[in-house]
């Protein structure tokens, strides 16, 4: 069976990729623990000063495998994966970037307001589809969404939850930039990035997120819970059978 996760070093930058293709990069539970051992590793590691996200096949990730989260058996408190994940990413001293390619769906943009640099390429579809799920945003994105890019625009991408561009990511102030091959382009900058001074690059990043940090958790904490009561809900059931019956689905 393929690794879900694929580590692998480029000098001082450590490349954490999600590696299921075949549902592009859809994370599962096990997904999310790999990821956060991958992250606190790289974190601990000395030699390691960058760290860079990403998936394989160009995609980023299409989100939350629906089929692991549909089974009832997902928990959402503090030591579940997800939230080791987000634990990991949240406190990692050290920059994380982003190359975004393809998909980048629910999770894959909540990651994303929590990476420090984040670059995308042409091919960049997002998406926020928590509400047509019948869910809450997730992990901070209530919170991080409408200071990032006004509140208007953060209304509309979680209440539709419409696919958006890379362009309009970079004017949303999500995306630092939209360049032609992001893989690479990423990799430069995570390599560049690797050569400043690393005590006053970790010391500006925590400047730079501290204060934001103390504010989320307990709005993580409400998230987490209001998340976990929609998953057991009518609408997201109905929303997930409409997805795998292929039809729109009926809130009444």
């Amino acid at each position: 069976m393929p690794e879900e996760i694929l580590v692998s070093r480029e000098g001082a930058v450590c490349r954490i990729q999600i590696n299921r293709p075949a549902v592009k990069n859809a994370i599962t539970m096990n997904c999310y623990q790999l990821m956060a051992n991958a992250i606190n590793a790289a974190d601990a590691d000395a030699d390691v000063r960058v760290l860079l996200l990403g998936g394989v096949d160009g995609n980023f990730t299409s989100g939350n495998d629906l089929t692991d989260f549909a089974s009832g058996k997902v928990e959402l408190d503090e030591s579940s994966p997800a939230s080791q994940y987000m634990e990991a990413l949240m406190q990692c001293s050290k920059p994380v970037i982003a190359a975004v390619d393809g998909v980048a769906v629910g999770i894959g943009v909540t990651t994303l307001l929590h990476c420090d640099l984040v670059y995308a390429d042409a091919s960049a579809k997002l998406a926020m589809p928590f509400n047509s799920l019948g869910l809450c945003g997730e992990f901070g994105s209530t919170y991080l969404l409408p200071r990032m890019t006004g509140r208007a625009q953060a209304m509309e991408l979680m209440l539709f939850g419409e696919v958006f561009d890379g362009e309009k990511a970079k004017a949303l102030g999500i995306v630092v930039d939209v360049v032609e091959n992001v893989q690479a382009h990423a990799l430069e900058r995570a390599q560049t990035l690797a050569k400043q001074p690393p005590i006053s690059t970790r010391v500006n990043k925590q400047l730079m997120t501290s204060s934001g940090q103390q504010d989320l958790r307990p709005i993580i904490k409400n998230e987490s819970r209001r998340f976990a009561e929609g998953l057991k809900g009518s609408e997201f059931l109905e929303a997930v059978t409409a997805f795998t019956e292929k039809r729109a689905p009926v809130f009444s």
